[in-house]
């Protein structure tokens, strides 16, 4: 038999005890937001996102915060309810609805998911209504931000026109471990992949972490559409999410996703870099294209800046096709020459310059850079043709 006092003794340990797993499990919570949060800043600081960002942990929101503007021209902040158009998203609510067999698709859309969950704040996209907090999407250029070409919403109908918020699609997801809209044989039917890793609407993978023979498995999908950026991923294995909705296009949202995930899971993760197309464009109009190159150089051989910018082959790459657009013919070609320099072995940047060479009319050079990158990428159908159409003349 217990005596009382023990009893007490044990009482008082056990909720000691208690309180310091709920301190320290509150300390760890904080200090993965903070990361988060930090993480999520310089993508903004560095001119990379813009919109809104929501991480569930276990199934309870530990961030939610929004940057940028929803309008640029009104100054008008993005917040979590800021309608954002959420592009091939829309296709994970177009597959819950093929599951439950309903009547016209809008229609069915807000009579079978969005009012039983509450999502107050989702929709089918219409340029007509006047639909508060929607926000306005834009182009990242090399001179800055414009709005985006117009679209029809009407055009990528059940593919892409719904809107939501991170708040509403935090809904979505809790939802989606319940029998709520779907019983859970249809459930497993809906995450299965049948097409590689494609299911019903959701990419299915495995997320190898740093740890030996430690995976967890994704299921996500990305949107995009005129001037909207949108990734959601779940970790239904512990019930973490991460949504991200950007307003700018171009954002760097997958980097950003593993970057969240590997804070979660109290791993080592890369902090983001520097654009370093700003600053060569910025060099360019300044000082021109030689200074620019220079710079690159100079930036990529130096101890302490090296690690500031982001040299990828893709960056050079879309730097060259944006001076393409604006006409700087002469400057885009020495962009894309020097990612062929800094790139050899890349079949994807000679393709490149060669489009540059063709539309200044350099067909000679042209068809040395297909040649190179035919071959170092025998399958490139588009190297072949154009080869083809030079040799033809």
């Amino acid at each position: 038999m217990i005596k009382p006092q023990s009893k007490l003794t044990f009482r008082v340990f056990l909720f000691l005890t208690l309180t310091l797993l709920v301190s320290a499990n509150n300390a760890f919570a904080n200090e993965k937001k903070s990361q988060i949060e930090n993480l999520v800043q310089k993508y903004n600081d560095y001119g990379k996102f813009t919109g809104s960002v929501l991480v569930s942990q276990s199934g309870k929101i530990i961030f939610k915060k929004s940057y940028g503007l929803a309008n640029m021209e009104w100054n008008i902040p993005n917040s979590p309810d800021t309608k954002f158009r959420i592009a091939s998203l829309t296709k994970q609510f177009t597959s819950m609805l093929i599951m439950q067999l309903g009547k016209t698709y809008q229609d069915v859309l807000q009579e079978k998911i969005f009012t039983p969950l509450g999502m107050k704040n989702s929709g089918f996209d219409n340029a007509k209504p006047l639909i508060k907090n929607r926000a306005s999407g834009y182009t990242n250029s090399l001179d800055g931000y414009t709005n985006a070409n117009y679209l029809d919403m009407s055009l990528p109908y059940a593919a892409g026109s719904v809107y939501s918020t991170v708040e509403d699609l935090y809904l979505w997801d809790q939802a989606l471990y319940t029998e709520k809209l779907l019983n859970n044989k249809n459930k497993v039917i809906m995450f299965t992949p049948y097409l590689k890793n494609y299911s019903y609407g959701w990419g299915v993978k495995d997320i190898e972490l740093t740890e030996p023979n430690h995976k967890i498995k994704s299921i996500a999908h990305s949107g995009g559409i005129n001037g909207f950026q949108t990734l959601i991923t779940r970790l239904p294995q512990d019930q973490h999410m991460i949504v991200q909705l950007n307003n700018t296009g171009g954002a760097a949202l997958n980097e950003m996703t593993d970057a969240i995930i590997r804070i979660l899971y109290g791993e080592a993760f890369d902090e983001p870099k520097k654009s370093i197309v700003s600053v060569l464009y910025k060099t360019i109009k300044e000082k021109g294209i030689d200074s620019a190159i220079r710079l690159y150089h100079d930036l990529k051989e130096s101890k302490s800046k090296s690690n500031e910018y982001e040299f990828a082959e893709h960056h050079l790459n879309n730097m060259g096709y944006q001076l393409l657009e604006i006409n700087k013919v002469v400057e885009a070609i020495e962009i894309m020459k020097l990612n062929t320099i800094e790139h050899p072995e890349s079949g994807n940047a000679y393709d490149s310059l060669g489009e540059a060479y063709l539309v200044n009319d350099q067909k000679a050079q042209a068809l040395k850079s297909y040649k190179k990158s035919l071959e170092l990428e025998p399958d490139n159908k588009h190297a072949v043709t154009v080869i083809k159409e030079i040799e033809s003349k």
